[in-house]
């Protein structure tokens, strides 16, 4: 029963035209993919500067002046 486990091409050590003729066009395509995935590859265009927007707190506004202190009246002398 060994000739049922075994792969005819095997026991030759032979591979058959067909298979030989498989193997090199499948070895040519991949060839092929390769080289054209390197020569016409896409260009990545850079990504623009993402546009930064900061939000800060807003200014408090000015205290107000201290109130000036009222000049003091100063009496006036009577008139005679």
């Amino acid at each position: 029963m060994e000739h049922v486990a075994s792969i005819p091409s095997a026991g030759s050590g032979r591979m058959s035209p067909e298979a030989v003729a498989l193997a090199m066009l499948l070895h040519a395509l991949a060839a092929l993919a390769l080289w054209g995935l390197a020569m016409y590859r896409p260009i990545l265009v850079p990504p623009e500067d993402p546009v930064e927007i900061t939000l800060e707190q807003p200014k408090p506004p000015d205290p107000p002046p201290p109130p000036q202190p009222q000049p003091k009246p100063t009496p006036q002398p009577a008139p005679s």
